[in-house]
């Protein structure tokens, strides 16, 4: 099975999620092709060669930089494709209270804005490769609660899925529960937490250290690639489990990194 992977920088707890598992299920490759911010209305499809283009020049370049040839890649070329980027499962609202029809716009409104159907679009116009929608996690915090993290649990991704899957052949992946707090936060040890940033070689910058309640560590990653690997029937068996150190001082982390 060959897995594409596009999306922002969500995109690196995926790819160590699946660099920890891919021992376990060898015939399983994941091509990234990945960013930073809300990047996919750069990408153009080219139906004559069934291709998805980058125009902007500087992600190309990258792209030409990890990938090689012109930085494009080909849809039909892989099993699945994984779009991770731009969109939190919503709040929704209590159903019942509202119009069978109201309820029904909001809901068609949701799948059609959401930032990933920009890129989904696109793959369309070029192939009909299954897809699969990942959900941005929800904010970890140090102590206190966040806005709306208790935020009744709802079936929104039944919901957009009732919508999603017919209409464009996708379906949303939700975050793995068992990194939940609460309905709407991230437990505080799946987040990258307490890291150094700035101190790759020739970056030019100055180390940091940058507290990161929104990008998951490795352990997080491992979580939610095993379900959606799950979910594309590959079955992972017991895995030895990356520590799960983001309430931690960086200081006293067994890994520098997230």
């Amino acid at each position: 099975m060959k897995i594409l992977l596009v999306g922002n920088s969500h995109s690196a707890t995926l790819m160590r999620g699946f660099a920890h598992l891919a021992p376990h299920c060898p015939a399983v490759s994941l091509t990234a092709f990945a960013h930073y911010h809300r990047f996919f209305g750069f990408f153009a499809a080219d139906e004559a060669t069934g291709r998805i283009q980058m125009t902007h020049p500087t992600i190309r370049h990258r792209f030409i930089k990890t990938h090689g040839g012109d930085g494009s890649f080909r849809p039909l070329d892989y099993d699945v494709c994984i779009i991770i980027g731009g969109y939190w499962l919503w709040p929704g609202m209590v159903l019942g209270r509202h119009s069978r029809a109201f309820e029904a716009a909001l809901v068609e409104e949701q799948v059609e804005t959401m930032h990933p159907m920009v890129l989904l679009r696109k793959i369309r116009a070029v192939s009909d490769i299954p897809a699969l929608i990942i959900c941005n996690p929800f904010r970890a915090s140090r102590g206190e609660m966040l806005p709306d993290a208790k935020a009744e649990p709802n079936n929104g991704a039944a919901l957009i899925n009732a919508v999603l899957t017919p209409r464009h052949d996708a379906r949303l992946i939700t975050q793995p529960p068992e990194t939940l707090l609460h309905p709407r936060q991230t437990r505080l040890e799946y987040a990258v937490g307490e890291a150094m940033w700035g101190n790759w070689p020739n970056s030019g910058f100055e180390p940091y250290l940058y507290d990161d309640m929104l990008h998951m560590n490795t352990a997080y990653g491992v979580l939610l690639m095993r379900r959606i690997l799950r979910d594309l029937g590959q079955e992972i068996g017991a895995v030895d489990m990356p520590a799960a150190e983001g309430h931690l001082p960086y200081a006293q982390k067994t890994r520098p990194g997230p």
